[in-house]
C-alpha cells in the first residue's frame, strides 16, 4: 500500500507540475500576441512590420506549445483506478433505459478538446491576426511596400481572402471542437458529415436558384416574349402598330 499510494502521489505531482507548465505557456504565448498587437502600429516598413510580428508568431507557437501540454498533461502516466459502473468526465444518467445506452454510447467518456481542432483553431487565428495586423500596417497611406495601384489592391485582396479563411476555420474549429468534446469520435464524424452535407446542398440550391432568377431577368430584359416584323423592309407605320397591340388585353408593355 505505501508504494501504491508513493506512486500516486508522485503521478499528481507530475501532472501538476505538467498542468503548470502549459498555463504558463498559455499565458506567456497570449502576452505576446497581445504585446505584437499594441506595437503594430508602430511599423512604417517591411523590416519593422517582419520584427513587430516576431513576437506574434513567438506567442502562438508558445500558445499551441501550452494547449497541447494542457491537452496531454497525463499522458505516459498511469491512469487512477475505475470503480466498477464508474465512468471519468461523461453523463451518466437517463430517462430510461433507451436514454441511458444513447447518453452511454454517444458522449465522449473523457471530455477533452481535440488536439488536432486545437492546432486547426490556434492556426486560423493565427492567420487571421497576421492579415489584421498586414491590413493595419501594409495597406496604409504611407505605402511602406511602395506597391503601384494594382500591386495594392493584390496584396488588399490576399489579406481579404486570408481573414475570410481565418475567420471560417475559427468557426469550424469551435463548432467541431464543441461537438467533439461533448460527443464521441464516432459520433461527431456523422454529425459534421450530414451538416457540411445538407448546408453544401442548401448553398448550391440557392446559388442555382439565385442564377436562374438572374438569367431569367436578363433574358427577358433583353428580348420580348412577342416581335412584331414586317416580311420585308422596314415598318414606317410602327407607332400605329404600337397603339393597336397596346390595347390587346392582357399586354402589360409594347
Amino acid at each position: 500500500m505505501p508504494n501504491v499510494e508513493a506512486d500516486a502521489d508522485r503521478i499528481r505531482k507530475e501532472v501538476q507540475r505538467r498542468r503548470t507548465r502549459g498555463w504558463a505557456e498559455v499565458i506567456i504565448g497570449a502576452a505576446l500576441i497581445v504585446v505584437g498587437l499594441l506595437i503594430t502600429k508602430l511599423a512604417h516598413d517591411l523590416v519593422l512590420y517582419l520584427a513587430v510580428s516576431a513576437p506574434i508568431i513567438v506567442g502562438f507557437i508558445t500558445l499551441l506549445l501550452g494547449g497541447l501540454r494542457l491537452l496531454r498533461g497525463d499522458r505516459d502516466l498511469a491512469k487512477p483506478t475505475q470503480q466498477p459502473g464508474q465512468m471519468h468526465g461523461s453523463l451518466n444518467l437517463g430517462f430510461g433505459f433507451k436514454s441511458f445506452v444513447a447518453w452511454r454510447y454517444l458522449m465522449a467518456r473523457d471530455h477533452r478538446f481535440s488536439r488536432i481542432v486545437l492546432t486547426v483553431l490556434v492556426g486560423a487565428a493565427f492567420i487571421f491576426t497576421i492579415a489584421y495586423t498586414a491590413q493595419s500596417t501594409l495597406i496604409t497611406v504611407q505605402n511602406p511596400l511602395h506597391l503601384d495601384h494594382d500591386g495594392m489592391l493584390t496584396l488588399a485582396t490576399a489579406i481579404l481572402i486570408a481573414k475570410v479563411a481565418g475567420s471560417v476555420l475559427i468557426y469550424f474549429a469551435l463548432l467541431i471542437g464543441a461537438l467533439r468534446y461533448v460527443f464521441s469520435f464516432f459520433t461527431t464524424v456523422p454529425l459534421v458529415g450530414v451538416w457540411i452535407g445538407t448546408g453544401a446542398l442548401v448553398c448550391v440550391l440557392a446559388v442555382m436558384s439565385g442564377f436562374e432568377t438572374d438569367l431569367r431577368d436578363k433574358i427577358l430584359g433583353s428580348n420580348a416574349h412577342i416581335r412584331v416584323t414586317r416580311e420585308e423592309g422596314m415598318m414606317p407605320e410602327w407607332a400605329e402598330v404600337m397603339k393597336r397591340i397596346a390595347k390587346i388585353p392582357h399586354v402589360e408593355a409594347v
